[in-house]
């Protein structure tokens, strides 16, 4: 799909409707609800410690918390698939979505603020092994493509992102590598340019 087609589509879904529409017919599927406090699931591989998050806490009884603030509530359809984040802000009880849609060569992702608009459309390829080959993106504040690369067991060392400002010229290409102890464990994640080089992430071995 070229970055245009995605334009076209992120303008489709860019309305309060289609966002009242969409979360109607996701939260019929969902079967279960898990919640955490922070971030708990990866979406996409190393999506939150890409940017220095670690994994959150369960939550049993989120109704006595006082606050919604960096609560996530995963809805799960019959196939134990995530098909809606929610996502606490700060203004109490109102959430970012994000609504999760399966298919058989890829998955596609539409999140939005707390506001029903649009922030971003994804959409996430996938290889014959059903890991994530490319994500291709369109946002509010313009575009992503990232490459993911595995080694000869499958596993994930390195992700090539593009990035697109919101007039379509491209900045600067951010590579991340990423390091296993010899268990097979995370160890560390890598942020680079062509300018610099930086740890973002690295695992606590307990």
């Amino acid at each position: 799909m070229t970055q245009e087609e995605l334009k076209k589509e992120y303008d489709k879904y860019d309305t309060p409707i289609m966002f009242d529409a969409l979360k109607e017919g996701v939260e019929s599927q969902i079967v279960q609800t898990e919640v955490y406090k922070g971030v708990y699931y990866e979406i996409f591989p190393y999506s939150f410690q890409r940017i220095g998050m670690r994994k959150g806490k369960p939550v049993k009884l989120s109704n006595r918390l006082k606050s919604t603030n960096n609560l996530y509530f995963y809805g799960f359809n019959e196939k134990k698939q995530i098909v809606e984040v929610r996502e606490g802000c700060e203004i109490e009880n109102q959430f970012d979505y994000q609504f999760l849609s399966y298919y058989d060569v890829y998955i596609k992702s539409l999140a939005y603020d707390g506001d029903k608009e649009l922030m971003n459309i994804s959409y996430y390829n996938l290889n014959q092994s059903q890991q994530i080959e490319s994500i291709q993106s369109v946002g509010c504040f313009g575009a992503e493509e990232e490459e993911y690369f595995y080694d000869d067991n499958g596993r994930l060392h390195k992700i090539k992102v593009r990035q697109f400002d919101s007039a379509g010229e491209e900045g600067a290409t951010l590579f991340y590598t990423i390091k296993y102890y010899p268990d097979g464990s995370l160890d560390s994640i890598i942020k680079s340019t062509s300018m610099y080089e930086e740890v973002v992430y690295t695992e606590k071995k307990k």
